[in-house]
């Protein structure tokens, strides 16, 4: 046999095999591509400043809503952002006769399916990318009022911070308790993990038992790709001592 017909079936290989890592390579850059489109690196690229800004410009001061007479929230209608109400909201108090309500803000109008997602889900029904689009600068609002009296909760969250002390005192500060003759009554680590602070305010001849929290938001929520780190937030207040049967503070 001629030498070169010895040597095609090599060629053929080589040549099938370079064929073969290219089009790996190949996947493997489209790969690259969608993950970066779709969020798929997990990572939040907002600036600390970027979202802080975006919290100072929407999350309102709870106290400021609350009507203390009736119960529910005085300006529901004009809070910040773009607000939608959760129909399907069940007061979790757990009495006979709870009523009350839920509102979710974010910065832009949500997609349907993206609000319908994050009532069934809350934050982790998204990628990374999509909470950076969606739920930055966004909030929650419920309340809830039976025979025990009214409570009252906003929470938010920091997707560029590792500080949890840091956003405590950051939530402290823009509810403006000190204005209404603040008293703190415990401070430290409750049974959840959450970093707290307890006490009472008065809203006119009104008092109001409050309680702030703070913790890593991965510990609460599981963002389905997001790998950095977030502060997950809680301001609640009511007209009756709404933690009197929780465990003490560490």
């Amino acid at each position: 046999m001629p030498r070169h017909y010895r040597r095609w079936p090599i060629r053929l290989g080589v040549t099938i095999l370079i064929v073969l890592i290219l089009l790996v390579a190949a996947a493997l850059v489209v790969h690259a591509v969608q993950d970066t489109v779709s969020g798929g690196s997990g990572a939040i690229s907002l600036s600390a400043t970027q979202t802080r800004q975006a919290i100072d410009a929407n999350l309102p001061a709870l106290p400021q809503l609350i009507n203390v007479v009736s119960g529910g929230f005085e300006t529901s209608a004009n809070l910040p952002g773009n607000v939608s109400v959760n129909q399907s909201f069940v007061p979790p108090l757990g009495a006979k006769k709870a009523t009350g309500s839920e509102f979710i803000s974010t910065p832009q109008v949500l997609p349907a399916d993206v609000l319908n997602g994050y009532y069934e889900g809350r934050y982790s029904a998204y990628k990374a990318s999509q909470l950076q689009e969606y739920f930055n600068g966004a909030y929650e609002l419920d309340w809830c009022k039976d025979s025990k009296g009214a409570l009252y909760q906003l929470s938010y969250v920091n997707l560029k911070s590792a500080d949890v002390a840091g956003e405590l005192n950051y939530l402290i500060s823009k509810q403006g308790l000190i204005g209404y003759k603040a008293k703190t009554s415990a401070s430290g680590t409750d049974s959840g993990g959450y970093l707290c602070q307890r006490g009472t305010i008065h809203i006119g001849s009104h008092k109001f038992y409050y309680e702030v929290q703070a913790t890593d938001f991965s510990r609460i929520y599981r963002a389905q790709n997001l790998t950095t780190p977030a502060v997950y937030a809680v301001f609640s207040m009511a007209d009756y001592n709404f933690y009197k049967k929780s465990s003490k503070l560490q």
